[in-house]
């Protein structure tokens, strides 16, 4: 067996991390009350894409899922209620907030912190 290039993970951890990440994403949804389709309206992917990504076999980090992710675990964090109250500061000063324009809101802070989360160090 030739040796992994450098930086590569093996397939079975990464299976196991890919794993480990769909069930803290489906707990984050029984926990509130989400399904596939109010998951896929958030982040900005279509349902049939998070479908995928908390189904697919063999497990393979994909971009959805690593977008998923982040948006739950950020969630979850002190980060997010400083994240809300921006978000209703702005909503207190527009005259119209829809679904849609908080979905668009929630995509763009879901994308910042993607890409935060991503920089190499």
């Amino acid at each position: 067996m030739q040796p992994l290039p450098p930086g590569r993970r093996p397939n079975h951890v990464i299976a196991a991390e890919v794993r480990r990440k769909r069930e803290e994403i489906r707990e984050f949804m029984d926990q509130g009350g989400l399904d596939q389709g109010d998951v896929a309206t958030l982040i900005g992917f279509s349902k049939s894409s998070i479908s995928r990504a908390l189904s697919a076999e063999p497990a393979r980090e994909t971009r959805c899922l690593r977008k998923l992710h982040t948006f739950v675990s950020t969630s979850k964090t002190a980060e997010m209620s400083h994240a809300l109250s921006a978000i209703e500061q702005f909503a207190d000063s527009v005259e119209v907030l829809n679904g849609a324009t908080a979905a668009q809101i929630l995509r763009a802070v879901a994308d910042l912190l993607d890409k935060r989360n991503t920089k190499e160090p």
